[in-house]
């Protein structure tokens, strides 16, 4: 079902018409007419997700009802399609709109669900705060990186952990924040891994360092570049120095 899209009998229940698969989303969000439907989410998560205050200083989606007031029909949920798209080297326009989407939810309880999240997202973050041990595969530069890493106390609050590719631009309209991946961490720590995504993989220069607004930023963008290769390193078993080379630069270290 997820490879071949949702069923004729999802979209009725959505009130949807022709979907059409979306780039992004792993593969598993397609676009029905003014919805945006995406497989795989777990009833707690898509609950809290409808749960969630309204917004204003950036656009947010919640999950709608079918209509017999499911909120996930074969696997499947909804949630209204924001206008938008990703633009190149608005990386400073990104993580504001992570800072002001995390103090507009200052005030949420952390979500239910997410310590029980064993997927490899989840499970890198919580190796990037030192909750979990490094996998014994784990390279040699990769440890040496994680022994750098300083006990840190800063503020937790509700963040989105995965902005880069998920803050879409229009003209006339706030910033739309999608696909919200929730993590209970410091704000300027969702920065920083928009930093390492700047520069590993769309060429931003040296200087985009300075977005991380925290006095520890190295060791912010430490936890960054871990809970990313640490995430590729459970997907695939393997990842190379060279891939996080540019994050790794940022940090003026001798390695």
């Amino acid at each position: 079902m997820q490879a071949d899209g949702p069923s004729e009998a999802v979209l009725r229940a959505f009130g949807a018409g022709t979907a059409e698969r979306l780039t992004g989303g792993q593969g598993r969000s397609w676009r029905a007419d003014d919805a945006v439907l995406k497989y795989g989410l777990g009833q707690a998560e898509v609950e809290w997700l409808h749960s969630l205050p309204p917004t204003t200083s950036v656009r947010t989606a919640r999950p709608v009802r079918a209509a017999d007031g499911r909120l996930i029909v074969d696997g499947w949920s909804a949630l209204p399609y924001l206008a938008g798209g990703h633009l190149a080297g608005r990386w400073h326009d990104i993580a504001q709109a992570g800072r002001d989407l995390a103090r507009e939810f200052a005030d949420m309880a952390p979500p239910p669900w997410a310590a029980a999240r064993a997927d490899p997202w989840a499970i890198a973050d919580r190796i990037a705060w030192e909750e979990e041990q490094l996998p014994r595969l784990a390279p040699a530069w990769l440890r040496g990186l994680a022994d750098r890493r300083r006990h840190l106390v800063r503020p937790r609050t509700l963040i989105h952990g995965d902005l880069t590719g998920n803050v879409l631009f229009h003209p006339g309209l706030p910033p739309a924040v999608i696909d919200f991946s929730a993590y209970v961490r410091p704000v300027e720590y969702a920065t920083a891994i928009v930093v390492v995504d700047a520069v590993c993989f769309e060429g931003a220069p040296p200087r985009t360092r300075a977005l991380v607004l925290d006095a520890e930023a190295g060791q912010l963008l430490m936890r960054g570049i871990l809970f990313r290769a640490v995430t590729d390193l459970l997907r695939t078993g393997a990842v190379d120095d060279s891939r996080y080379s540019p994050a790794i630069a940022l940090l003026g270290i001798d390695r």
